[in-house]
């Protein structure tokens, strides 16, 4: 029974982070969808290049951030950026199936204001 409680909260406690606008910025507890991320890769980056890209520039790119950042300096190149939480899903999906960098999960709260 306790279990099956806990795994409900974790599952709904993003949801109430966002309706209660208790969360500073979504990306810092959401971890994006690898399996969206690899539609929305193959949808869009294999427009322009192969999945050989990737063992190349992993030599180059030495953590998540800098993963994010090429990742965001590539979307440049398409006709239909990326939204924050679409790029979220592409850097996951590139992450666990190219670049294995850990995944460090936060969780940050801003208060929101309370209303009299």
């Amino acid at each position: 029974m306790h279990t099956r409680i806990s795994m409900l909260w974790l599952k709904t406690l993003p949801a109430v982070i966002t309706a209660f606008g208790l969360a500073s910025t979504p990306m810092l507890w959401a971890a994006g969808d690898a399996e969206r991320g690899k539609q929305l890769h193959d949808e869009r980056c294999l427009l322009c290049h192969g999945l050989e890209n990737y063992q190349a520039a992993a030599s180059k790119i030495k953590s998540l951030d800098g993963l994010r950042e090429m990742v965001r300096r590539w979307e440049d190149k398409l006709k239909d950026p990326f939204t924050d939480l679409e790029r979220e899903d592409v850097v996951t999906y590139l992450n666990a199936t190219f670049y294995k960098f850990p995944v460090q999960r936060k969780v940050s709260f801003k208060l929101a204001p309370h209303a009299d």
